[in-house]
Parts: C-alpha cells; sequence; structure tokens
C-alpha cells in the first residue's frame, strides 16, 4: 500500500506475500508451497499450528548476523532501536488488525505505522511493550510479576506471577532485573511470531538492564567467562 494511506486506517494489511514460494523447516522431504496453496495443505492437517517463514535473502541473513555480533564468544545480541527522539512509541507504533489465514481469527498488533517504514524500518516490524516488578525487591520475601502487551486488544495482555525457579530448574531469588527479563522472554516464547510473518520486533522496555545487557554487555561479559567488570558472575545468566 502506499506510504501515505491514512495512519488512522485499521483495515487487516498482508503481512506475507502470496506469491512467494516458502519452505516447511526440518521437513523430509523439504514442502515447499505458496501461501494460496495453504488452504488445501491444512485440509490434510490433523489440528496443531502451522507457522510458515519466508525464506530469507542471503544478504539480509548476513546483515542480520553482522549486527547481531556474528554470535562471537558464543552469544547472539539484540541491536537497539533508533527513532528520533521526538516521536513516542505510541506514534510510531499503531495497534492494528493483522491478516491471518484463518478468517475467524484477525487478531491485532503493535505495527510500525507505513509513514515510518522506509525511514525507519525496511522490515516487518512490530512492537511490544513489557514490564517487570518486584516487591521487597532485595530484601527478605520478595514476590515478583511480568506482563508484556502486544496490542490494544483485551487478549494483547498478558501477566503472572515469576516463578521461584529458572529454566535451568534452579531457585532464584525473586528481583527486579530478573522480571524485567523474564517479560521479554515470555513474549517471545508465547507464540511463533516468524509464522505471522515478522521479521523484527522492537521491544519497548523502561529497564537500561534489559535494553543494554541484550545489546552491549552481554558481549562484554561473554568475552570475560560470564564475569563482571568487578571480577563477579553475572547474574541471571540463565535468562
Amino acid at each position: 500500500m502506499a506510504q501515505h494511506d491514512s495512519d488512522e486506517d485499521d483495515q487487516p494489511r498482508m503481512i506475507l506475500d502470496r506469491r512467494g514460494d516458502f519452505t516447511i523447516i526440518n521437513s523430509e522431504p523439504q514442502t515447499r508451497f505458496k501461501i494460496g496453496e495453504l488452504a488445501a495443505l491444512g485440509a490434510q492437517m490433523a489440528g496443531g499450528v502451522l507457522a510458515v517463514r519466508p525464506i530469507p535473502n542471503p544478504q539480509s541473513v548476513a546483515h542480520a548476523k553482522d549486527a547481531m555480533g556474528n554470535g562471537e564468544a558464543g552469544v547472539w545480541t539484540g541491536t537497539a532501536f533508533n527513532a528520533p527522539a521526538t516521536l513516542s512509541p505510541q506514534s510510531i507504533f499503531a495497534s492494528r488488525r493483522i491478516n491471518t489465514l484463518n478468517d475467524h481469527i484477525n487478531p491485532e498488533r503493535f505495527m510500525i505505522r507505513r509513514r515510518y517504514s522506509p525511514g525507519l524500518a525496511g522490515l516487518k516490524t512490530m512492537a511490544v511493550f513489557t514490564d517487570g516488578a518486584c516487591a521487597s525487591n532485595g530484601l527478605a520475601t520478595p514476590k515478583g510479576g511480568f506482563a508484556f502487551s502486544a496490542s490494544d486488544a483485551t487478549d494483547g495482555l498478558h501477566a503472572q506471577r515469576l516463578e521461584d525457579t529458572g529454566p535451568t530448574d534452579t531457585a532464584h531469588t525473586a528481583t527486579n532485573n530478573r522480571a524485567e527479563l523474564r517479560a521479554v522472554i515470555g513474549f517471545l516464547e508465547c507464540r511463533s511470531w516468524w509464522g505471522e510473518g515478522w521479521t523484527r520486533i522492537v521491544v519497548m522496555t523502561d529497564s537500561e538492564y534489559v535494553a543494554k545487557g541484550a545489546t552491549v554487555w552481554i558481549r562484554k561479559w561473554a568475552s570475560n567467562d560470564w564475569k563482571t567488570a568487578a571480577g563477579k558472575p553475572v547474574a541471571n545468566r540463565d535468562l
């Protein structure tokens, strides 16, 4: 659609190019198809979720890998989303309905407005707002919780208590930083976002620990054998 289309237009928009060739990953033999053929493919499925991922352009993959540190020291990092300081997140990302392969389901997502798409992001970009907090942080019997929001819709918000154990089943004391991290992880893992056609997700967080940790600090920690500049073990490494 044209860049000057109304930003108030809430009609669903095409996320995936139905003319393109797609493949089902880890399939033997490799299954290739066009989006327009999914109806016939879906008729053969006995339930479950089918998520499709466009075959990426090799140059785009190389650029993304370079931006994420090429796996140096065994870690991949995020990158900072640079937007004009005069613009608010709400002005750049609007809550809009998106197209799906199910005509009865039209979810909403915070997605980049068309007027900013070429200037800020040629990628198909969505946004999420995350937050975490911990009562009695650093004191006895702390209690943490986290939440994330992918749209203004009633089902766009998810919130829950911070678990006592991490992904390695090791017990961890609840802290603000763990709650902030858990919010981002919870969102990223709640759906196969690339199956909706997104090629980039912008995380809106008020936590410098999360933002700089995921884009800058983690490289230094990994290169220093997961020690801080003071020589102490990096906290929350499991997350």
